[in-house]
Parts: C-alpha cells; structure tokens; sequence
C-alpha cells in the first residue's frame, strides 16, 4: 500500500460523506479498549489478576515482533504465558 493508513482514510472519507456508512460505523460497540496496554508488559512476570482485567472487554491486542531476544530468559512472563497456553 501506497500509506500505511489508507483504508482508515477510506472509511473517514466514506464516514464524513455518507450517511449509511457513518451510521453503521456508529452502530460499531466500543471494543478493545486495552488494544496497546499489553506490549509494555509482555515481558513482566505473569500476574493473572492483570491478564484477567486486560482480556474482560478486550479479545484483540497491538503486539510486535520486534523485541530483545534477551527478553525470551524472563521465567513466568506475559510472553511465554501466551506462547505455551493451548
């Protein structure tokens, strides 16, 4: 794609010109409100208390790749807690 953004431009354009659109994109229930709070903690001690209130209203969440393989050593984290749970 020619910008990263484009399809949100899209919808903008669609939302601010278009009735119907703008009154389904409304409809829309706010949804994952803790979309960015688990990247920073990934690499802490798994705290299930923590886990739990993330994932109550939030089933979708903003991760990266791109992380310090050092990081991989910490026993217990958020991290390894997602990569082994089946």
């Amino acid at each position: 794609m020619l910008d990263y953004f484009l399809i949100d431009y899209i919808i903008k354009m669609c939302e601010q010109n278009c009735a119907s659109a703008k009154a389904m994109i409304e409809a829309v229930p706010i949804n994952n409100v803790h979309i960015h709070d688990l990247q920073p903690i990934m690499f802490e001690t798994f705290n299930e208390q923590k886990f739990n209130k993330l994932t109550k209203d939030t089933g979708l969440f903003k991760l990266s790749y791109k992380f310090d393989k050092e990081n991989l050593k910490v026993p217990n984290s958020f991290y390894k807690h997602l990569i082994n749970k089946k």
